[in-house]
């Protein structure tokens, strides 16, 4: 893209400031004429982050309804785990930079450069492994008809040396038999409860149930499980119910890593400008945004990671109900400012 400066009469005709942007061309023959467009994403493509920038090429197009990512709720009355969602909405430095501004080429003969990167800020990402020794318990060894019809109660005790607040996350499965129970019709159901020594449950039930097919939940913080102050050197034994259905608890020891991840959004990371002479003359400005104390840390902060579900009250005919929502736009409730 350029820009040319021309008299009125058009007999004084400057050289044209010319304008290139980051990312491909697309060639296209138009009236015999080979034009060159800069690529631009469809502006109702549904290869978006978080924050609506631009994240493809990814299969969200794919997707019929709304582009909805794993999207992880908690219903408080019954504690069923609800988990919603496929689309990718992560941040893609790359995709995000197509069509941003990376140079202007002055009639002069100079010129500005610029390189821009992603917003970033600092995290953390998290590794899952077994508990050693294992916390597993399973209704059955296979989900056959037999096994699993009915209601079924599992139990183990498990006793943790160490305090696993933080560091130890859990994971339920429910699975439909091979062949529909008796009971057809109801929902499938699986609940998990902790309880102490003396017999007393501690922390909140988590459970679940399913119409048909199989639900696996995101891993779950084991404080919602056996409270946030556990027993610790003593058993806590651990008790896993279905009703017509394969259960599987089973526990993870989480290890959590520093990361600095990308975010929406474009900023400067350094401007370049030539006076068209020689390069010794460049002025190079640069720009970091990594706190004083650790040049390794970013310095952004995320203020609200944006959500895309979110738990409401409401009242129906028979009293107050709950229910969940999810969005593909990201959801900040007011209440929580």
């Amino acid at each position: 893209m350029s820009v040319t400066e021309k008299s009125c009469n058009r007999s004084i005709v400057n050289p044209p400031t010319v304008f290139t942007y980051e990312g491909a061309t697309n060639s296209k023959t138009i009236n015999g004429v080979l034009v060159t467009k800069q690529f631009l994403p469809w502006r109702l493509s549904k290869q978006i982050d978080k924050w609506g920038y631009y994240n493809g090429p990814n299969t969200n197009d794919n997707i019929a309804y709304a582009i909805i990512p794993p999207t992880t709720l908690i219903e408080p009355f019954t504690q069923s785990v609800i988990t919603y969602g496929t689309a990718q909405r992560e941040t893609v430095e790359a995709s995000m930079l197509r069509g941003a501004l990376k140079r202007v080429d002055y009639p002069n003969g100079g010129n500005t450069q610029y390189i821009l990167e992603a917003n970033d800020y600092p995290s953390t990402s998290e590794s899952a492994a077994p508990l050693s020794p294992p916390l597993l318990l399973q209704t059955a060894v296979q989900p056959y008809k037999y096994l699993v019809c009915g209601q079924k109660v599992v139990s183990t005790n498990y006793t943790f040396i160490n305090d696993p607040i933080g560091s130890v996350k859990f994971q339920l499965k429910l699975t439909q038999p091979d062949t529909l129970c008796s009971n057809q019709g109801n929902p499938i159901t699986l609940v998990v409860k902790a309880y102490n020594n003396s017999n007393q449950q501690i922390g909140t039930s988590v459970g679940f149930n399913i119409q048909s097919g199989s639900r696996t939940t995101v891993l779950i913080p084991i404080s919602q499980l056996i409270g946030s102050s556990p027993p610790i050197g003593t058993p806590i034994t651990f008790q896993l119910t279905t009703v017509d259905g394969w259960g599987e608890f089973r526990a993870f020891n989480i290890t959590s890593t520093a990361i600095t991840k990308k975010v929406g959004g474009l900023r400067i990371k350094e401007v370049r400008t030539h006076d068209g002479i020689a390069a010794t003359n460049d002025i190079v400005r640069t720009y970091s945004y990594r706190k004083a104390a650790d040049p390794n840390v970013s310095s952004g902060n995320l203020l609200v990671d944006p959500k895309f579900g979110y738990v409401g009250t409401g009242q129906s005919q028979n009293g107050f109900i709950n229910y969940v929502n999810f969005s593909a736009n990201s959801l900040v409730p007011l209440r929580g400012f």
